[in-house]
C-alpha cells in the first residue's frame, strides 16, 4: 500500500511540476510577444442593478457545447458576430495567478493574450474584488490557440469578468442541491443578470459563458434554474455555455457527464444532438471503471492495488491527466457546434456585423 501510494504521488508531482512549467514557459513568451493594450475597461457593481426584463418576442436560441471558449469566440467574431465573453474573474489577483503557473480561467486567457495588461489598469484598491464585481473589457487581442501556438491571424475580443461567491455552502431538498444562504443566490442571480444587462445595452448579439459555476462550485440545480432565469430575460440572441462534456482519463468522469447532459436537456434549444450526449448507462461506468484497473494492473504489476486505485486522488494523480493533452477541438469538429446555430437564423441578420456599441456608467479607466 505505502509503495504504491509513494509512486503515485512521485509521479503526481513529477506531471504537475512539468504542467506547471510548460504554462511558465507560455506565460514568459506572452509576456515578451503580447501587444500594448489600447482599449478601455470599466468597473460596475452588481447592487447597483435594478433589474427590468428586456423586451423580447423569443427566448434566446442557447447552445451547451465543450468547444475551447477562445476558439469558440474566434469563430463567431469570424462569422460577423459581435460576441462577449463571460468569464469568472480571479477575486484575489489579477490574472489568476498566471506568473506562477496556475490552470485558472483567467491565467488561462492572460497566457494567451493581453488580457492581463488590460488587467493592469484596474486600481489595485479593488482588490480582492467582492462578490458582485464586473470588470468590463474591450478589444483584448488573442494571439495564441488552446496549445499556445501563435494564431495565424489574431483577433480582438471583448471580455467581462464576473465575481460570484466563492465556494457557498449548499443543501439539498428533494433531491436538488440548492443554495443554504438567501443572499448567495441574490448576488449571483443580481451579477448574471447585470452581465447580460451590459451585454444587451451594448447590442452583443452572441453572448459566451466560460465554464462560469465550474470555477467556485456553485450548487447544480439552483446555479442552472438561475442560468435559465437570466437568459430568458436577458434580450440576447444567442448564448452558448462553454463546459466539459466528460473527459474519461479523469476521475470525475461521471460527474462531468451526467452535469453536462442535465446542461444540454434543460438549457439548449439549439441542437437536436450532442456528442457524448446519451445517458451513461451504469454498464458503462463499470466499464470505465474496468478499464481503469485493466491498465493500472498492467502497467504496475505487483505494486498494483485494487482499494487504492480506488482512491480517486490516487487514480487521477497515475493517469498524467495533468500533462499537456492533444486537443479534441479541431477546426472541423468546432464547426459542427456553430452549424447549429446558423441554421437556427431565419431574420435579424443586418445589424449582426455591426460593433457592440452603447456605454454603461460607473468607473472607467482608458489606456494611455
Amino acid at each position: 500500500m505505502d509503495g504504491f501510494g509513494g509512486y503515485v504521488n512521485t509521479r503526481m508531482a513529477e506531471n504537475v511540476l512539468l504542467d506547471i512549467e510548460v504554462r511558465r514557459k507560455c506565460w514568459e513568451d506572452t509576456v515578451k510577444r503580447a501587444p500594448h493594450y489600447n482599449g478601455k475597461i470599466s468597473i460596475h457593481k452588481s447592487d447597483s442593478h435594478k433589474h427590468k426584463s428586456a423586451e423580447k418576442t423569443d427566448n434566446a436560441k442557447c447552445h451547451v457545447t465543450d468547444m475551447d471558449a477562445l476558439n469558440l469566440c474566434k469563430q463567431l467574431i469570424a462569422k460577423s458576430r459581435t460576441t462577449l465573453l463571460i468569464n469568472h474573474s480571479c477575486y484575489t489577483n489579477k490574472g489568476g495567478g498566471v506568473d506562477t503557473g496556475n490552470n485558472s480561467i483567467e491565467a488561462e486567457i492572460c497566457r494567451r493574450s493581453n488580457y492581463r495588461k488590460a488587467l493592469k489598469r484596474v486600481e489595485n484598491e479593488n482588490y480582492p474584488l467582492k462578490p458582485g464585481t464586473l470588470i468590463y473589457t474591450k478589444d483584448v487581442t488573442v494571439f495564441k490557440d488552446a496549445d499556445y501556438r501563435t494564431l495565424d491571424e489574431t483577433f480582438n475580443l471583448d471580455i467581462l469578468s464576473i465575481t460570484l461567491p466563492n465556494r457557498p455552502s449548499t443543501i439539498i431538498q428533494d433531491n436538488k442541491e440548492l443554495y443554504e444562504m438567501d443572499m448567495h443566490y441574490d448576488v449571483t442571480l443580481k451579477t448574471i443578470q447585470k452581465a447580460l444587462h451590459i451585454a444587451y445595452k451594448c447590442n452583443y448579439n452572441v453572448v459566451v459563458f466560460n465554464q462560469l459555476r465550474f470555477s467556485n462550485k456553485h450548487p447544480q440545480d439552483a446555479f442552472l434554474g438561475l442560468i435559465k432565469k437570466c437568459i430568458n430575460e436577458s434580450g440576447i440572441k444567442y448564448v452558448f455555455i462553454v463546459m466539459s462534456s466528460g473527459d474519461e482519463s479523469s476521475p470525475d468522469f461521471e460527474e462531468q457527464r451526467l452535469l453536462w447532459i442535465k446542461y444540454c436537456r434543460n438549457v439548449d434549444n439549439v441542437a437536436t444532438q450532442h456528442k457524448n450526449c446519451e445517458e451513461p448507462k451504469r454498464v458503462e461506468i463499470k466499464q470505465h471503471h474496468a478499464r481503469r484497473h485493466r491498465d493500472l494492473s498492467k502497467r504496475l504489476g505487483d505494486n498494483y492495488n485494487v482499494e487504492d486505485v480506488n482512491d480517486e486522488r490516487n487514480y487521477k494523480s497515475y493517469m498524467d491527466i495533468y500533462k499537456k493533452v492533444e486537443s479534441r477541438n479541431d477546426s472541423s469538429e468546432d464547426s459542427e457546434d456553430l452549424d447549429d446555430l446558423d441554421e437556427s437564423e431565419e431574420t435579424d441578420d443586418s445589424d449582426d456585423s455591426s460593433e457592440a456599441s452603447g456605454s454603461v456608467e460607473e468607473s472607467e479607466y482608458e489606456s494611455d
